[in-house]
């Protein structure tokens, strides 16, 4: 009787230990997803600033478009004699 008293005060001495290490390995894995959340939050801020960049571009770009495409009606128009 004393010897598996023994035996199972040993697996649980191991089972404590295990659950020590498994604690552990959680609090590293929670550091680790907090840095990816932060690096995901970081990430979504810079796509949204370029969206944003681009956009403008866009604006300036059709601008542009528009403009030329008014000059040519001009010349055309002058061509054509309509004015």
């Amino acid at each position: 009787m004393e010897s598996r008293v023994s035996r199972l005060e040993s697996d649980v001495a191991n089972i404590r230990a295990d659950v020590t290490e498994m604690k552990t390995d959680i609090r590293n894995l929670r550091v680790s997803i907090d840095d990816v959340k932060q690096s995901i939050a970081a990430l979504a801020l810079r796509m949204e600033q370029s969206l944003a960049a681009r956009r403008i571009a866009r604006v300036v770009d059709r601008i542009w478009w528009l403009l030329i495409a008014g000059a040519m009606l001009g010349v055309m128009a002058r061509g054509f004699q309509w004015i």
